[in-house]
């Protein structure tokens, strides 16, 4: 219907939506072809907004895959085009996904400055959730680079702000991370460190869906 009555801007968010359908089926082929269909569409009508959450969708496509250098690329396009429109909450997602990506390269130092990066900008929004959020993976890095007392203080920090918004699985989570950190070599591994050590894993073994 909507190619019938010419709607480009209402064809291109459709397209969208069943890209995320696809997405969820696991289906990547099928998702990726229709994010870029959908991106055509997009740049005839000069839509960048829609031009950046198309990269930053694609982007994820590719990390999905195991292709980060692509993955990056898309995410650092979809971070310019956010900075061009002064969009501080497209922006802040970004640098989160791009410092998402070097921590599965294992680059903890350039994820952590992304964190960092994106965490100013969550600062600056009130994104309460968001920073809490980010605390906790910041906090993770921090421990994985030994100084326990700094993992701490920010997961705790985290912990306080999920129980203040009575997020139930959020708080059980970060306290599963403070009893990790705080337990030392005898404690449970790190959620994080066994996440990447798992991708990398599977990346070796050329396992890319898992």
């Amino acid at each position: 219907l909507k190619e019938k009555i010419g709607d480009i801007q209402g064809k291109a968010a459709s397209l969208h939506e069943m890209a995320r359908v696809f997405l969820t089926r696991g289906d990547l082929d099928r998702a990726l072809a229709l994010y870029q269909e959908s991106l055509q569409l997009l740049e005839q009508l000069g839509d960048v907004k829609g031009k950046a959450a198309s990269f930053h969708q694609m982007a994820g496509v590719f990390r999905t895959r195991g292709d980060l250098d692509r993955a990056l690329a898309l995410y650092q396009e979809s971070l310019q085009l956010y900075e061009q429109l002064g969009d501080i909450q497209g922006k802040a997602a970004s640098l989160h996904a791009m410092a998402g990506v070097f921590l599965t390269r294992g680059d903890l130092v350039r994820a952590l400055a992304l964190y960092q990066e994106s965490l100013q900008l969550l600062e600056q929004l009130g994104d309460v959730q968001g920073k809490a959020t980010t605390l906790a993976m910041v906090g993770q890095i921090h421990a994985l680079q030994g100084d326990d007392s700094r993992a701490l203080a920010l997961l705790q920090e985290s912990l306080a702000v999920f129980e203040r918004l009575a997020m139930p699985r959020e708080t059980a989570r970060v306290r599963e991370l403070i009893a990790a950190v705080a337990g030392g070599a005898s404690g449970a591994p790190l959620p994080l460190a066994a996440a990447v050590a798992s991708a990398r894993g599977a990346a070796r073994s050329g396992d890319l869906p898992a």
